[in-house]
């Protein structure tokens, strides 16, 4: 259990640790910035060499917390919303959990566009070979509000055109490469031959992430109350080749799979609290 001024870059955080594994969480945007396995120092979650890591923008990598909307599905101006580019404060912290903390306020960018009176709490738990990661959004005003929210988690793949993910044949997408046209996956699996940027709707509560060139499988299981999944990989484009927090070959390096709940608003009354969270393992293939 340790709290650091400069954890990642200059941005201030806390790291927790087990007998297996290290996790870094930085107070700017609650964003996991690395997971990684005690031993061999193997990352777990891939962030862009690029990333900005001084609070000009939003960590390219790990598991950036979108709230109060995903990507323009809100009222933001800020894509994913505010969250992830404001600075939460630490409200509990032992030697593998963390609770951070951002209120009604103390958001960064444009908060008076939601203008819910929220207090929104975001738990990274180290639980043996397992990362579990939860948000929890009180309504702590007199009317209610509604929000779209993902964890959007990057996972470091040794190569995306190797990589497949399972799960999802069978459950239909909106695809925002053909402005979110509604479409029915009858895949066994999601590819990665080209860009990929798709969003599934009532997905199934376990999907698999198959890294089949380093023999390596991620489980992701998610709670009800996160209905939604995203799959995306930029492959190589002009809107990639113009990312300054995004090297044009790391599209290789990873693959993002998020537990999200966007495709109805979530509402919540005042007084209620709403909560929903994924639990991360690995194994052999």
């Amino acid at each position: 259990m340790t709290t650091h001024d400069a954890l990642v870059g200059t941005l201030p955080g806390v790291r927790l640790e087990n007998d297996t594994h290290v996790c870094e969480i930085t107070r700017f945007g609650a964003h996991v910035a690395s997971w990684r396995v005690k031993r061999t120092s193997d990352e777990l979650l891939f962030r862009s060499k690029l990333a900005k890591l001084d609070g000009t923008k939003a960590i390219r990598g790990g598991v950036p917390v979108c709230f109060p909307q995903f990507s323009d599905m809100g009222p933001c101006a800020q894509s994913h919303g505010f969250a992830r580019t404001s600075v939460w404060a630490v409200e509990a912290l032992s030697a593998t959990e963390v609770t951070m903390v951002l209120r009604r306020g103390d958001e960064a960018g444009d908060g008076d566009a939601f203008g819910g009176d929220y207090e929104a709490r975001f738990t990274a738990t180290l639980d043996g070979d397992a990362l579990r990661t939860a948000l929890r959004v009180t309504n702590a005003g007199k009317s209610c509000f509604e929000f779209t929210s993902a964890l959007h988690t990057y996972f470091r793949v040794s190569d995306c055109a190797k990589t497949k993910v399972r799960g999802l044949r069978g459950t239909t997408y909106l695809d925002n490469l053909r402005a979110r046209a509604s479409a029915k996956d009858d895949e066994d699996a999601v590819e990665f031959s080209g860009e990929v940027d798709r969003i599934y709707t009532d997905a199934p509560s376990v999907l698999t992430i198959d890294d089949e060139a380093l023999g390596r499988r991620f489980r992701v299981a998610k709670t009800s109350t996160f209905p939604d999944a995203v799959v995306w990989n930029p492959a190589l484009t002009d809107k990639t080749r113009g990312m300054s927090d995004f090297g044009d070959e790391e599209y290789r390096e990873m693959v993002c799979v998020e537990v999200a709940g966007v495709k109805d608003k979530i509402t919540v009354e005042p007084g209620e609290t709403w909560e929903a969270s994924q639990t991360i393992s690995y194994s052999a293939i």
